[in-house]
């Protein structure tokens, strides 16, 4: 059980990094450069979350990650839209959710268009 403490804490902390970038507090854990942008592309909208926390990008963001960390990014499209893919680092997913390893600087562009 300590151990899962452990890890829901070590997540936590990873999730308080948020959209935004480096919240300035120094962290030995985590490595310089090591993060994804996330940028919107189409006329639609929508939001992308990951699974490692509580973390939601309605609008361009950097999320900062512990090397070697494998989030799962998910798109979610407003109602009067649809994700229609998602370009760089996660161009190899088509229109799933894009599960990464973060080593150095990540970038990924989510493609929202309206119905």
């Amino acid at each position: 059980m300590r151990h899962l403490n452990t890890l829901v804490v070590v997540l936590a902390l990873v999730a308080l990094a948020g959209c935004g970038g480096d919240d300035g507090d120094s962290d030995e854990d985590m490595s310089a450069g090591d993060s994804i942008t996330i940028t919107f592309d189409g006329l639609g909208s929508g939001t992308v979350t990951h699974n490692l926390g509580p973390a939601t990008c309605p609008a361009e963001c950097t999320w900062d990650f512990t090397a070697g960390f494998e989030p799962t990014l998910t798109a979610t499209p407003n109602p009067d839209s649809v994700f229609a893919g998602w370009g760089g680092d996660c161009a190899f997913a088509g229109t799933g959710d894009c599960t990464l390893t973060v080593n150095g600087q990540l970038n990924v562009t989510a493609t929202f268009n309206l119905l």
